[in-house]
This record gives C-alpha cells, structure tokens and sequence, in this order.
C-alpha cells in the first residue's frame, strides 16, 4: 500500500498507477526564529540536550532558568514595601491571589498607568474566573490587549499579572484561562527587555510541568513568542469567532479551532518547509488506512461520538496515527478538524465572490490562485485527496459523487457571515457549486 503521507508529501496521487504532481506552489515560509542565546525559552523543550538534573531538565537550562527565576526581576522592578523588600511579601507578590491588588506590580508613577493597571488586574481575575465578572468575557480579554497595544510602559505590568496568577494556582480551569490570555497577549505585543528573559524563563518551566495539559498550553505559547520576539505580531485584535474559539485553541495546542496561519506560524517553529498541518496527512493517512476509498458512505456516515473524541485526545497529545480501524470515525474527525478553523480556508472577504463563480468554473479556480499561501496549499491537498474518492472505480462503491462531496466539505471552504436563515438557505446551493468546480477542475 503506497503510503498516504509519502504521496501527498512529495505530490503523487494517491494510487500507484496515477503519478500527477500534487505539492501546492505558495511562498516559502520564514526561516524559524534562532535564538541568540540560550535562554530557557529560546530552546525546544523537545531538543534539549545534555545531562539532565533533579528536574529532568538540562543542568544548563536549569542554571538559565535560576538566573532569571522572577523574584530576580522582582527584586530590581517591583514596587519596595516599606522602604525594603522582604522575602515574605516578594513571594506573596509572586503567587496567585484571590483578591484584587491594591497597587501595581512595577514601579509606575503615572497616574494613569497606574489605574490602568489596577483594572487590568481586574479584568485578569474575572477572565480567569477568579473574581466576579466585571465585563464579559471576549470584552475583558479585548480590553487587556488594548491595554498592552496602546500602552508600552504597562507591558512588563500585564505579564507579571499573568505569570503571577498563573503561579501556585491549583485551579486547572482557571489557569488554562489564564494561558488563553497570555497566548493573545504574546500575539498582540511583546514584554521589554527588561522582563523579556525573565518571562521566558517562567515559560520554560511551565513547559516542564506534569499536568500534560499545562505544558501543552506553555508550549503553544513558547511556540508563539520565539515568532512574536522577531516581530511577527497580529496586525489586528481577534475576531469574536477566533474569540470563541481561542479556549479549545489554547487546550488543543493549537491544532483544532485555531486560525491556520497560526497554526503553520506555531508549526514552522519545528518543521518550518511543510506547507500544510501534519495532522492532516495523520487524519487523511488513518482514512486511506482503513481503505476509506473503498467504503461505502465515507464522509456520510457518522461515527461512535466516544471514539472520535478519544482519537481526538491521541493526536492533541501527540500520537502520529489513529489507533483505530474504523475508517468513519477517521473521516468524521477529519470533517470536524477542517470544519473547527477560526476561519474558513476561503476567508470571508472572499465570500461573495466565491458565490459569483458558480456558473465558470475558472473564476473558482482563478480566486484560489489569490488565496494567501498556506489556504491555497491545503485547498490543493484537498481537493487531490477527494479525487481519489471520485473514480470511477471506489465511486461505485462509496457512493460518493462530486455533488455528494461537496456538500460536505463546502463547509469548510466558505463560511456564510451572516445570520439570516432564508439567505443561507439560498446560498447553500451556490457554496456547493463552488466546491464542486475546485474538486473537478482545481489541478494539484
């Protein structure tokens, strides 16, 4: 059996006899970011080497993280509590509360900054779930990013905030909010020189920590700040959808409900010359594996709920390949992945134009030749996969027609943005003749 991932990777078509090229032409992704010195965070946690301490640590990257362990920060830049700094009060500065902070972190002296960032406190513990609700919570999380945006002098502010709550805190839910908070903020601006080493030295430890889910989160957000220090920040706030999202983003590490420039930004970290997910050729692997080509109503079908979100939990920790041999569930998790990006892989503004196509078949493919890079290869590999699913010899069996499959996988290629049900209704039909032109006449 050819294998599925070689294929796609070097653009076969998935069946011996057919051999068309399939790798998707889009810009070269950024060298990764290298660090310009060994700072905890400037090193994957998954290739450290050398000799390992008491903490399963590099004995280096555990000197590297004392160094900058924060009460060394805290010891320069925070405000001094009666004319000294104690170690009691340092320590209790630095640990999670469950009360408001009656005074900043840092030594600010404007007034405005300093209320600024008293209600940013605020704003942390309410998203967190640690204090009343004072704003919703898409509302308080924008108002933190705004803060930080707009306001320089109060970013090493926000992070100590965050790292403090997120410190001796034994509420799992309120630190995975906590980390959804930091990972915008990491996209948003950047700490100063003055906290940047310490912060990445509180991030590597976090990366190190037993609670699987915790180290996932540090690790997304270790990920996204070796890019952001380099300057590759988001030009905008999130959208509402990406807002609602960002808490399945966060626990998934990224790889469901995700934007899918961000998802390559966090992958290009490690495998910077992939131009598509890895999990998609996991998912489209496990497919080929359970001879998806040959079953009938692949893609139709649903699947056992249980399994699909046990296989799901496999791949968010980490495993290369499904474990099970039902080629439904496969095909349903590969559905659901597709179907959970913040944005449809046509983004929105390309909507209506998207609809305009549906009597030339060439303006459907000439708007995806527009697409930025990374949608327009994984559109390409797409619609190279569902060919195979479309001859004429698996057709007669899986009963899936172009028609059939592109009213499933429509969904995730345009995405109505508004609400009105007699005009999604009317559209639905033109969002699958749009899809039905990118299978047939969309070239590798």
């Amino acid at each position: 059996r050819t294998s599925c991932s070689q294929s796609l990777r070097s653009g076969l078509v998935l069946t011996a006899t057919a051999t068309s090229s399939t790798r998707a032409r889009s810009p070269t992704p950024p060298t990764p970011p290298v660090a310009a010195k060994p700072t905890a965070a400037n090193t994957s946690m998954a290739a450290m080497g050398g000799r390992a301490g008491a903490h399963g640590l590099p004995l280096d990257l555990q000197k590297d993280i004392w160094k900058f362990k924060l009460e060394n920060y805290a010891e320069k830049f925070f405000r001094k509590r009666g004319g000294f700094f104690r170690k009691k009060s340092k320590r209790s500065l630095l640990t999670f509360s469950s009360t408001l902070i009656k005074k900043p972190l840092n030594k600010l002296n404007n007034p405005l900054l300093i209320k600024i960032a008293l209600t940013n406190f605020k704003y942390i513990m309410s998203y967190m779930g640690d204090h009343k609700e004072v704003k919703p919570k898409k509302e308080a999380l924008l108002a933190i990013l705004e803060n930080g945006r707009e306001h320089e002098e109060i970013r090493d502010e926000i992070y100590c905030q965050l790292c403090r709550q997120l410190t001796g805190n034994r509420n799992n839910k309120s630190v995975i909010a906590g980390f959804e908070i930091l990972y915008m903020c990491i996209s948003c601006f950047v700490p100063t020189t003055n906290f940047a080493d310490y912060f990445e030295s509180f991030i590597a430890e976090q990366c190190a920590q037993d609670n699987r889910i915790i180290a996932r989160c540090a690790k997304m957000c270790q990920s996204r700040y070796a890019w952001s220090k380099t300057g590759q920040l988001r030009d905008s706030l999130p959208s509402d959808t990406e807002l609602e999202c960002l808490p399945e983003s966060v626990a998934s590490g990224g790889l469901f409900h995700t934007p899918l420039s961000e998802m390559m930004l966090l992958q290009a970290t490690t495998d910077p010359e992939e131009k598509v997910p890895k999990l998609f050729y996991v998912l489209t692997q496990a497919i080929l594996d359970c001879n998806g080509t040959q079953t009938q109503g692949i893609f139709r079908h649903e699947a056992d709920r249980e399994e699909i979100n046990f296989q799901k939990s496999k791949v968010i920790d980490g495993a290369t390949a499904l474990s099970s041999d039902d080629p439904h569930v496969a095909a349903c998790l590969f559905k659901q992945w597709l179907r959970s990006f913040a944005e449809p892989l046509v983004p929105v503004h390309f909507y209506d134009e998207a609809l305009s196509t549906a009597e030339n078949p060439g303006d459907a493919v000439f708007l995806v030749q527009r697409l930025p890079g990374e949608n327009q290869a994984l559109i390409r590999k797409l619609v190279v996969f569902l060919k195979e699913f479309v001859r004429e010899e698996n057709q007669r069996i899986t009963r899936m027609t172009v028609e059939n499959l592109a009213i499933v996988f429509s969904p995730a290629l345009l995405r109505n943005p508004g609400m009105n049900p007699e005009l999604m209704l009317r559209n639905n039909e033109l969002e699958n003749r749009f899809a039905q032109h990118l299978i047939v006449h969309l070239s590798s």
